[in-house]
């Protein structure tokens, strides 16, 4: 789930230009989940069908599992990772959480990193975006 984003010098503001990337739901019971580790890093890029972040969550089901689970999330969208914002050492989040940012552009990857460090995505400014399209699988180990 990836939304867009811009910077101006007196003030970031969202746009056309960025993706933000949020903690899916992948259950309706899912109250929380983890990031459990980041399958790309700041400035690659990201094509549809690439697997982007590992999520872990006790709830898949309507129940608490009695261990964890790690799902693979995988982009339908493109862009250049400009800025991870909750790493596997924030814990349990709640899903729509902002976990990071895309770029549609490689030249716009700074502005948009530094325009998401200013900003509270997860509030006001990150309600009406365009969030990166994505499906989950189950992590076979």
């Amino acid at each position: 789930m990836f939304t867009r984003l811009l910077c101006t010098r007196a003030a970031p503001t969202l746009a056309a230009d960025a993706i933000l990337v949020r903690m899916p739901q992948l259950s309706p019971a899912m109250e929380t989940a983890s990031v459990h580790k980041w399958l790309i890093r700041e400035g690659e890029f990201v094509e549809p069908a690439d697997l982007v972040v590992e999520v872990e969550t006790d709830t898949l089901l309507e129940d608490k599992s009695a261990e964890a689970v790690v799902l693979e999330v995988e982009s339908h969208d493109e862009g250049w990772l400009a800025k991870i914002l909750v790493g596997p050492e924030t814990g349990p989040i709640r899903p729509g959480t902002v976990l990071a940012v895309l770029a549609e552009e490689e030249h716009q990857v700074g502005a948009i990193a530094q325009a998401a460090d200013q900003m509270d995505l997860n509030a006001r400014d990150g309600k009406q975006l365009r969030s990166m399209l994505w499906q989950a699988y189950l992590k076979q180990c």
